[in-house]
């Protein structure tokens, strides 16, 4: 029942330091994030505008060389259009079909908004910090422990480092006080724990 358990719980925490991590991105890179959700709901709008139908009513019309002409009457003057094949004529029109040029609106919005992510993704300078947004996630779980005048830092049961004063008013993140900019870099840190936590702990387990 314990391993459940801390497998439920390890699951949980995996999902919530996820969705944190995505508030987080959003905060250091509103712009850019907007971008990406904007571009995904655009991206579906791409060619989605039929073609336009056109009537154009044919006034008179002859062949010549295998070609159709078609003289067709507008609403103020007359227009000769031509076809290598017989269009599609009903009661008198000819009827064509011509590409929405909204369409080409859509795509040049889409590409628009595209180039903020990628510009951001590959630009050192104006990219994503994903560095910054992971300092402020890991930051969010570590605790402190004050024993006998000196600050103990944890991520869980890893052990990050200690001060003799407190770094969360020389830090906007405190992870970056040990240089933590990725997972790996925490389990690299030893299971340790202090006095107090050794205690409480041998007293949780004995039910006190």
């Amino acid at each position: 029942m314990e391993i459940t358990s801390n497998k439920i719980h390890n699951k949980k925490m995996k999902l919530q330091f996820a969705l944190l991590y995505v508030l987080n991105l959003i905060k250091i890179n509103p712009i850019k994030m907007v971008a990406i959700v904007l571009t995904i709901a655009v991206a579906p709008l791409l060619n989605s505008l039929e073609d336009i139908r056109n009537e154009d009513k044919i006034d008179y019309q002859y062949q010549k060389d295998g070609k159709y002409f078609y003289v067709t009457q507008g609403k103020s003057s007359y227009s000769i259009e031509s076809f290598y094949k017989q269009p599609l004529i009903k009661d008198g029109y000819i009827i064509t079909y011509s590409y929405d040029e909204r369409n080409i609106l859509i795509w040049f919005a889409f590409v628009l908004l595209l180039l903020f992510p990628l510009i951001g993704f590959f630009s050192g300078e104006d990219g994503f910090d994903l560095e910054t947004a992971f300092q402020a996630t890991v930051s969010y779980y570590i605790t402190c422990e004050l024993e006998e005048g000196t600050y103990y830092y944890f991520y869980e049961d890893r052990f990050l480092g200690k001060s003799d004063m407190s770094l969360h008013n020389q830090y906007n993140h405190i992870a970056r006080a040990f240089g933590i900019n990725n997972m790996t870099t925490i389990k690299n840190c030893p299971r340790w724990k202090t006095k107090t936590q050794s205690r409480n702990k041998r007293l949780e387990e004995i039910g006190v």
